[in-house]
């Protein structure tokens, strides 16, 4: 669910062979010094930052629109932002690797 905000589009990702750079289409974003004891979970946080701003968003546009009446769709939306939530901490984190 990653969206275009006034930051480079998604999506970003972490290219290790290159000095821990954050890379979008190729082109570096920021590059985190390697000599850093954490650079890569460091690398792979500022790579999941625009995803994690998303859920960030959906959950607050989702929490402003609640209606008494419906709240199944609610409950819907949490769902689906907790998947989001979930693949965005385990970009952030390295999760599985």
């Amino acid at each position: 669910r990653c969206q275009v905000s006034e930051h480079t589009p998604c999506p970003w990702h972490v290219d290790f062979d290159a000095d821990g750079a954050v890379i979008h289409n190729g082109v570096t974003i920021a590059s985190v010094p390697i000599d850093a004891s954490a650079w890569q979970f460091n690398a792979r946080l500022i790579a999941a930052a625009p995803d994690l701003l998303a859920v960030l968003q959906q959950v607050a546009k989702d929490f402003d629109e609640f209606d008494e009446e419906q709240p199944s769709i609610f409950i819907e939306r949490m769902m689906a932002n907790w998947f989001d939530a979930k693949c965005a901490i385990e970009k952030a984190t390295g999760g599985g690797k």
